[in-house]
């Protein structure tokens, strides 16, 4: 199982973009700043579609997100 900074994905995203990324991880987290979360649940909770689709094909093939955020 791969795992990945949340962070690591602000380099290939606007600000904007990543903070919707950013909200849709704190959604299960309730605001924790740290932890470990299936990336399959950021990406359904991702509001904007093009940002979803994005954010899907650049995390390919990984399974975890680290909230480092």
């Amino acid at each position: 199982m791969k795992k990945i900074n949340l962070s690591q994905f602000k380099k290939k995203f606007s600000d904007v973009e990543f903070q919707l990324i950013k909200d849709a991880a704190n959604v299960d987290f309730y605001g924790a700043k740290n932890g470990t979360m299936k990336l399959d649940l950021i990406i359904n909770n991702i509001s904007d579609s093009k940002v979803k689709n994005k954010f899907s094909s650049v995390s390919n093939g990984i399974d975890f997100a680290v909230i480092d955020i």
